[in-house]
């Protein structure tokens, strides 16, 4: 499951799965499902984002600079 939420020690976790990713579009589309999913929710929330192995290049690298 590319997003989903977890808890771990009474904490809700937003878990954003980017592992083995290669397509371009792929990982455009789920940055936009995250940008969705951080709009809807108010309040502090803590992310954990794996990123291994995922294709990375200085386009996709600006779009996710949006999520500092």
């Amino acid at each position: 499951m590319p997003i989903s939420k977890i808890a771990h020690k009474g904490k809700e976790i937003m878990f954003c799965d980017f592992k083995d990713m290669k397509d371009k579009q792929a990982i455009f589309d789920q940055l936009d499902e995250m940008a969705e999913t951080f709009k809807k929710t108010s309040g502090h929330l803590l992310v954990l984002t794996d990123v291994r192995g995922t294709k990375n290049d200085p386009e996709i690298v600006d779009k996710t600079k949006r999520f500092r």
